[in-house]
């Protein structure tokens, strides 16, 4: 017998139920029409068109439409003068194309580059099309295009792209970097970009059927006809009509994110209909605020005039019993739709059980840190209120937690800390069984956070099923038959539960590690000759059957000490250094610059103790300088420079191996199939690498080898990730490294280093002073030679806030630097454990004077977890108990928690600049 439509669709033992519109027409007997537009979940799982016939925006004349890009080469300002980017425009119709280097996205630059156009030619464009990047929409350009009567169009869709200037731009990048293979120079501002644009106006146009540079005024015609002949223009009859209510295809992208359905949960009124030759329409929200854009038939879906709307959850509410009101969040809508109603407008959804007596509200809180994405401060909770939840306080409940178990560690740039591998999830509840239930749903919201679902969808849906096992334990305690009854409530009891000893778990096998099938080392040689090379690259080449785990990267190299003629030489000593820059699938993650010999010297000063040091650090030859005598080239003196020259000696060729200190090599992460490593190392200078009293010998490379780790991974979980990528991401948590320095004048008795870090606060800073000669290289001085030179005052100023709360004020004259020596362990994370970084209070101040500060609010910079991302500005104060006898560099070394994606399509996305 035929069914409420509603009823039916609901249903999941009905054979319709969540069907098509036939199954529901056949058990219903509805029309099809009231089907097709009722406002079921059908309509929200309804499939929504992606690509679909679009209308054309016709050129007329010769600079009747202008479009315009920008092309970023940010991983190539080094090399062209800090110019990051390249302003591409190209007339519709002429094709005519220009191509300037500018050097930010910012307003003022982009109009410089349009000036630059403009002063090469008196052209100037009556309309310019561009997308909705803020680098065009900005008051200033704005203002820039009025002032030359240009009219400004940009596009609401990110998927609607300008299609010609994005042509334009793959040709250009096209170009540029066959060049750049060709040539192995990067430059592209002296001439090499004016040549390819110049080439680009004078090449043969199929669409126009002639080169840019021949179109004339008098060839208009023409060129319209060779654009837009056999088109068709005709204008097609509209489907939706004004007033109809429609639902937004998500597939747009304007909406809020996380929800599993095709179409947008808030409903819209139609307000225009634009006739062409693809409809288009204008819409307006239930509050007759106009819809920014135009929207196609196929991006939307119409339903029934909505009759009642869902609420999200109440904000607050106000008033006595008989008038109060309630604040509510409508489910699906902008914050501005909240509106306030009166307890008689509430209609109680299907399933709603009302508990009383002994059975009252309560709360519990989701805690979750950034592990998944990035989350700034004041974003960090989600309270989720359930009247059904119960709150037995007398049944002795407590706190109660559930997550994954994480590895603990600390480490210097995570160098030996593990990383999250899951999101933790901490809830609250005075009652036992509030407990339990909230403990087994953040359990789930975990688990399904951990696959690729979003914590919201996740914590709805398990929050909801945890109700139900509530509304049965409640079943239990009262009379259902009539009206409720309250038991009385029982003596609390406390019940002790027996654990076996793990010596007596005969019958339990060990955990099995099954996703990773086989993995070996492989060896990957440089792209080109090194041996006199400054430059090595080095290239790992994605497969698709296995994964890359850069944590297990080792780079061996041999080498020997020559004279500057090639010849071998009698006596020298070594301290080899390499600038890395890496990039996955072409974007660069990490560079370097020229302060990478630092990081790497810090991590292995702060992370290892003397047994380390002694024994596997001395495959990257490490052997301390003695304290105070870092510059001595006396063996007598110096035994970290006596061993490193019995290694070295009269041209003795020595090996070194070690892991390369990057981001990316400090996560617990497999890198995935398929995404391509490439490794950039730049030798340091000679001067910089070696210590001797004569100053010509150099470094000679005799092998350069990359040893990497390669992963093969079970088919089972290899689908499953490929499944996870269609919905999400690959997630790669990194603690990036940041290393700034600054030089400070001979003389001066103080500084204040303003801004040393905007925005993204770090997690860590260790801030250390050596000697501008060093630090420039010079043969005869050590660069890692960490001086006090008399420091008297240092304090921070992160976010306004002083760090530490009083200054450090030692007196190196004195002996007197404990408080200094101390934050070489609570920056650390080391802090009173049975560990230690080799680092004695007597050698701390002989060239080992570094300053640690934990910035963390949980002093948690060394532990595997994330912290919520704080923005402002660092600040730092130093005072000088003399004025300083040459001018020295102040290195800062800072760490920052940032995230590396990887899409189904290996584009990799950072959320920082590079």
């Amino acid at each position: 017998m035929p069914g409420n439509l509603g009823d039916v669709y609901h249903e999941p033992a009905d054979p319709a139920s969540y069907g098509t519109v036939w199954k529901l027409w056949d058990a219903t007997g509805e029309k099809k029409e009231k089907i097709t537009n009722s406002d079921t979940g059908r309509v929200k799982f309804s499939p929504g068109r992606r690509r679909f016939p679009r209308n054309v925006t016709y050129a007329d004349n010769i600079d009747e439409s202008w479009q315009t890009d920008l092309t970023d080469f940010q991983s190539l300002k080094k090399d062209n003068d800090g110019f990051s980017y390249i302003l591409c425009v190209i007339d519709v119709f002429s094709k005519f194309a220009w191509a300037v280097p500018i050097k930010d996205k910012s307003g003022p630059s982009i109009i410089k580059g349009f000036q630059a156009i403009f002063k090469s030619t008196d052209r100037r464009p009556t309309r310019l099309f561009s997308d909705k990047g803020k680098e065009y929409i900005n008051k200033t350009f704005q203002k820039f295009l009025k002032e030359n009567n240009i009219t400004y169009i940009h596009t609401h869709n990110p998927d609607i792209k300008c299609l010609i200037v994005e042509r334009w731009q793959r040709t250009i990048k096209s170009k540029l970097f066959k060049r750049f293979t060709h040539t192995e120079q990067y430059r592209y501002v002296d001439g090499l970009l004016d040549d390819i644009v110049d080439a680009y106006n004078h090449t043969y146009h199929r669409s126009i059927k002639m080169r840019p540079v021949d179109v004339t005024p008098d060839r208009v015609l023409e060129v319209y006809n060779n654009l837009y002949h056999g088109m068709n223009n005709s204008i097609k009859k509209p489907k939706y009509k004004v007033g109809d209510y429609v639902r937004i295809s998500r597939e747009k992208q304007v909406f809020e994110k996380g929800c599993t359905s095709n179409w947008s949960e808030e409903i819209f009124k139609i307000v225009q209909v634009i006739p062409h030759a693809v409809p288009v329409y204008r819409l307006e929200d239930l509050d007759k605020d106009p819809i920014e854009g135009t929207f196609y038939e196929m991006e939307l879906q119409k339903v029934t005039k909505p009759e009642a709307f869902k609420i999200a959850y109440i904000v607050r509410s106000k008033g006595t019993k008989g008038k109060r009101q309630h604040l509510v969040h409508w489910r699906g809508y902008p914050k501005k739709s909240r509106s306030w109603i009166f307890d008689k407008d509430l209609t109680e959804l299907a399933q709603r059980m009302e508990l009383h007596g002994h059975w009252q509200a309560a709360l519990i809180e989701l805690h979750y840190p950034n592990t998944i994405a990035q989350v700034l401060e004041g974003e960090n909770e989600i309270t989720i209120m359930s009247d059904t939840f119960v709150d037995t306080v007398s049944a002795g409940g407590g706190q109660y937690y559930a997550g994954s178990s994480y590895q603990k560690g600390h480490g210097i740039g995570s160098w030996l800390g593990g990383l999250f591998r899951a999101v933790l999830s901490l809830l609250k509840s005075g009652a036992t069984a509030v407990g339990r239930e909230a403990a087994r749903a953040g359990a789930h919201v975990l688990a399904d956070v951990a696959s690729g679902d979003t914590f919201a969808d996740s914590a709805k849906r398990h929050t909801g099923e945890a109700v139900q096992n509530l509304k049965r334990k409640a079943a239990s305690a009262m009379n259902w038959s009539g009206r409720a009854i309250k038991r009385p409530k029982p003596a609390p009891k406390r019940h002790t539960v027996a654990k076996p000893r793990a010596k007596l778990s005969l019958w339990l096998s060990n955990a099995t590690q099954m996703g990773e099938g086989r993995s070996q080392w492989i060896m990957v040689s440089p792209l080109a000759n090194f041996d006199a090379a400054t430059t090595i690259e080095i290239e790992v080449a994605g497969v698709g059957y296995a994964y890359a785990d850069p944590a297990h990267m080792l780079l061996y190299t041999k080498e020997k000490i020559v004279n500057a003629d090639g010849s071998d030489i009698t006596d020298a000593d070594n301290s080899d250094a390499t600038l890395v820059d890496a990039s996955i699938n072409g974007t660069v993650i990490s560079q370097s610059s020229m302060t990478y010999p630092w990081r790497a010297y810090v991590e292995a000063f702060l992370n290892y103790d003397k047994a380390a040091k002694d024994t596997h650090l001395q495959q990257r030859m490490w052997h301390e300088d003695t304290p105070g005598h870092h510059d001595s080239l006396d063996s007598n003196q110096n035994l970290g420079l006596a061993w490193r020259r019995s290694r070295t000696k009269l041209s003795r060729e020595f090996e070194m191996m070690g892991p390369l200190h990057l981001d990316i090599c400090n996560m617990d992460r497999l890198l995935l199939n398929n995404c391509t490593l490439r490794l950039k190392l730049t030798r340091s200078r000679d001067a910089f690498a070696l210590m001797r009293t004569k100053g010509t010998e150099k470094i000679k490379l005799l092998d350069v080898k990359l040893f990497i780790r390669r992963v093969t991974i079970s088919p089972s979980v290899l689908l499953a990730h490929a499944q996870a990528l269609e919905k999400s991401a690959a997630k790669y948590p990194v603690n990036r490294v940041d290393i700034k320095t600054v030089t400070i004048a001979q003389g001066m008795h103080s500084k204040t280093i303003d801004n040393l870090f905007l925005n993204q606060l770090p997690q860590r800073v260790i801030i250390g002073f050596v000697d501008n000669r060093a630090f420039n290289g010079d043969y005869a001085r050590n660069p890692f030679r960490f001086q006090h030179f008399s420091l008297n005052y240092l304090q921070m100023h992160v976010d306004g806030q002083p760090v530490p709360s009083q200054p450090l004020t030692p007196d190196f004259s004195k002996d007197l630097y404990m408080e200094c020596y101390n934050t070489l362990f609570t920056g650390t994370g080391i802090h009173w454990k049975d560990e230690g970084n080799g680092i004695s209070w007597s050698d701390y101040p002989k060239g080992n004077t570094l300053f640690v500060f934990d910035l963390s609010p949980d002093m948690s910079a060394s532990e595997p977890h994330w912290n919520l991302q704080k923005q402002g500005a660092l600040r730092l104060d130093l005072r000088f108990a003399a004025p300083l006898p040459q001018p020295l560099n102040c290195v800062v070394y800072a760490e920052f928690q940032n995230l590396i994606e990887i899409d189904k399509d290996r584009n990799v996305i950072v959320d920082y600049s590079v």
